[in-house]
């Protein structure tokens, strides 16, 4: 098994497909269905029960028991006030994994994702929204996102604007914003 690992660490394109041969190794150590629910965590950028409930389809109070599960893991971190992430590295490793092997789920998960997040006021919300909407319907996405920015340059604080812009970077890194998917 670790010479297994280690020809293919070897083989790897890019520090995310290592990052993801790494985290995949640890996901077959869990149960599967905390497995896919890391794995799931990793669509949106923070978590919390509702975020799971509606990307995980599960109601809440299977949901906090997954969040339990979740907060014990390693690289998972406290985002604020507002709940969970991961840690950018295993997270963008579990992305680059999704868009290249398993899109359609990853579009699931994102498209599940904006249904939440857009439903909610408030600048991380709206961002988040934006970043899925970008992902699941690029056109739509690159309207609003374009409408959100021209709102953020009139406002003192450009801190909104800043996540909005380093997550849509985020979209170039991991291969969602490629017009060929």
């Amino acid at each position: 098994m670790h010479a297994d690992i280690l020809a293919q660490l070897q083989q790897a394109e890019s520090e995310a497909q290592k990052t993801w041969i790494i985290t995949n190794t640890i996901l077959e150590t869990l149960p599967t269905d905390l497995s896919e629910a890391v794995i799931a965590a990793a669509v949106p950028h923070w978590f919390n029960i509702r975020v799971l409930v509606e990307i995980l389809g599960i109601e809440a109070a299977q949901s906090e028991r997954v969040l339990e599960q979740l907060q014990l893991l390693s690289f998972s971190e406290p985002f604020g006030d507002l709940g969970w992430t991961l840690h950018d590295m295993t997270r963008m490793g579990i992305l680059t994994h999704l868009v290249a092997d398993r899109l359609g789920y990853f579009l699931e998960c994102s498209r599940r994702a904006f249904n939440h997040f857009s439903r909610f006021d408030g600048a991380q919300n709206v961002v988040e929204a934006i970043y899925h909407l970008l992902v699941i319907e690029k056109e739509v996405g690159l309207k609003k996102f374009k409408e959100q920015m021209e709102a953020y340059s009139h406002e003192p604080n450009f801190s909104a604007a800043n996540n909005l812009l380093r997550c849509a970077r985020e979209l170039f890194k991991t291969g969602t914003s490629d017009p060929e998917r």
